[in-house]
């Protein structure tokens, strides 16, 4: 019983802290024109804290292809 209650209390730190917090994070770096290469997350302090990683890449851009018929 106790190891249910604890993977559903993991599962809901995950899905109501960390992976909101983790997708704004990655949602302002591709903004910037950067895909971060890695992405740490530690807990400190009783707080979560995200580092992407500082050298990124600026982001490919998603260009849309004409098909040979629509030229």
């Amino acid at each position: 019983q106790e190891v249910d209650s604890g993977a559903r209390n993991v599962d809901n730190i995950l899905n109501s802290t960390v992976l909101p917090a983790l997708a704004t994070e990655i949602l302002v770096a591709l903004a910037d024109q950067k895909l971060p290469k890695l992405i740490m997350i530690d807990a400190k302090d009783d707080e979560i804290q995200y580092l992407l990683d500082p050298v990124a890449k600026p982001a490919k851009k998603r260009t849309s292809k004409k098909l040979k018929s629509e030229v």
